[in-house]
């Protein structure tokens, strides 16, 4: 289910963005996923979310 939901999160965040800096992202999770940094790889994920409420691309939740 996890899974499925960070599937979708990223499905719909890489619309807009060029696919190198996806790549680039993805792999980086990828990287911490490996090394077994679960904290870690949700402050990315956050930080990621964060950035597009900051300018503006996804609208914060009410």
């Amino acid at each position: 289910m996890v899974k499925r939901k960070l599937s979708d999160l990223l499905d719909e965040a890489t619309k807009s963005k060029s696919p190198s800096f996806w790549h680039a992202r993805l792999t980086e999770m990828q990287v911490l996923l490996k090394e077994k940094k679960y904290s870690a790889l949700k402050r990315r994920i956050h930080d990621l979310l964060e950035s597009d409420r900051a300018t503006g691309r996804v609208k914060p939740s009410k």
